[in-house]
């Protein structure tokens, strides 16, 4: 398992919470596994 982190993105989208946005890292070599970014989402369906 990776230790995640979430975190909430200050904008008055209605699509925003405390989950966001998230970022993993691998719990054994500390890699950047992967990263979450609702305002990519967004953009993206327009």
């Amino acid at each position: 398992m990776n230790n995640t982190f979430y975190g909430k993105i200050n904008t008055s989208n209605t699509l925003n919470s405390n989950y966001a946005s998230n970022i993993s890292y691998d719990k054994i070599t500390g890699k950047l596994v992967t990263t979450k970014d609702v305002r990519q989402y967004i953009t993206r369906y327009r």
